[in-house]
């Protein structure tokens, strides 16, 4: 019932619990039509035992009482589970690129990693980043920004697999975990990623708009979490816009050699006084 006056009080959910209170409704009165004339058709001659006349009214009572409710009971469980996937959406989905966002990317991030520590596979954290976004905006207005972030998770989605996950972290920034490549395999994946984003054009009315991005990654072992794989790659974005953009960068330890800074970063972190590296757009 408490499920039944929630759905009610949401307004664009009162027509289904509506047609399922007149769809009760009508179902009563046909199941009542049917035992009245059952009863005036079989019963009324007296062909048929007490006993048995007893059971039968019995039988199509309890159809007149469950028919309703079970109806009921089948759309209101119909609309709650709607419902949840709705929350879930909202709750584990980015609004703009229909794509996991840091909440989910977390959840999945643990799981996989779960599985490949079974597995004893390697993992690999990819932070994704638009270069000169900020740009983009100011030339052609933020609309055409949310086309470049919904094209760009368009063509993260097509890398997909059952070992990898996507999310939005925020603003123009994405991350990729992936577990069971190797080294090679993941530095290849991330330059095939940049490539394609860097030799496709998007077509916008009379606007033909050419993008790039920078990636920093990281490696990851079964002990790792995602706050910290999510430090180690921010830190080889930031190298990566340092050293020009529309590079990849490894996290390492020969990462301080490519930019002072970033030997500056690790530093920091180490001491406590620094959270998350923010790249430079």
């Amino acid at each position: 019932m408490t499920e039944f006056f929630t759905l009610f009080e949401m307004k664009h959910h009162r027509h289904v619990v509506l047609r399922t209170v007149l769809s009760s409704l009508i179902l009563s009165l046909l199941a009542s039509l049917t035992v009245k004339y059952l009863w005036q058709g079989l019963f009324a001659a007296s062909t048929y035992p007490p006993v048995y006349q007893v059971q039968m009214v019995a039988f199509f009572l309890t159809i007149v009482i469950s028919s309703p409710v079970l109806y009921s009971m089948f759309w209101m469980s119909l609309c709650v589970s709607r419902k949840n996937q709705e929350l879930f959406q909202l709750a584990n989905l980015d609004p703009l690129t229909s794509i996991y966002n840091r909440r989910a990317l977390a959840d999945r991030f643990a799981m996989l990693a779960r599985k490949a520590r079974r597995a004893n596979a390697p993992g690999t954290l990819f932070v994704i980043d638009v270069d000169k976004f900020k740009d983009i905006n100011d030339r052609h207005g933020h609309a055409i920004g949310d086309h470049v972030l919904v094209h760009l998770a368009h063509i993260l989605r097509s890398f997909s697999s059952d070992e990898r996950c996507f999310a939005r972290l925020g603003g123009e920034e994405f991350a990729l975990a992936s577990f069971g490549e190797n080294e090679r395999e993941a530095i290849n994946l991330a330059e095939k990623i940049r490539q394609k984003i860097e030799t496709t054009t998007i077509e916008l009315d009379n606007l033909s708009i050419n993008y790039t991005v920078s990636i920093g990654y990281c490696f990851v072992n079964d002990k790792d979490t995602l706050n910290l794989a999510l430090r180690n790659a921010d830190i080889a974005l930031y190298t990566a816009k340092r050293m020009g953009r529309n590079r990849t960068v490894c996290f390492g330890p020969d990462i301080a050699s490519l930019i002072p800074e970033a030997g500056d970063l690790i530093q920091l972190d180490n001491n406590n006084s620094f959270s998350h590296a923010r790249s430079s757009n």
